[in-house]
């Protein structure tokens, strides 16, 4: 591997995974007032798709899987696009590094 080649580094701050948990255990516990109060508003479907969302958000190591399949589904469509992809010996559930990818800011012109 060149030790030159740049990489982007995706690091889980510590304590990040159990806080967003409670947030959304207190999500669901506002909800459910609000369903009292209001049944037609009935958010748990949201919710709990959400919630699935963000706990595989949480695991790197299924963001660097995603990351892969994103890059094999684009390439089997014949959409021809930069793909980060990871370093897999240096990709751990709280820590990501992939290819670095420059890029333009959606507000720049290019």
């Amino acid at each position: 591997r060149n030790v030159e080649e740049p990489v982007a580094v995706k690091v889980q701050h510590p304590g990040v995974d159990a806080q967003m948990r409670l947030d959304l255990v207190n999500l669901s516990m506002l909800l459910a007032l609000l369903r009292r109060s209001d049944p037609e508003q009935d958010w748990r479907p949201v919710v709990s798709e959400w919630s699935a969302a963000v706990r595989l958000e949480l695991d790197f190591a299924q963001e660097a899987a995603s990351l892969r399949e994103v890059a094999r589904n684009l390439e089997v469509a014949g959409v021809v696009a930069i793909v980060p992809q990871p370093k897999d010996d240096l990709v751990t559930r709280r820590v990501l590094v992939m290819d670095f990818c420059a890029g333009v800011p959606a507000r720049e012109p290019e």
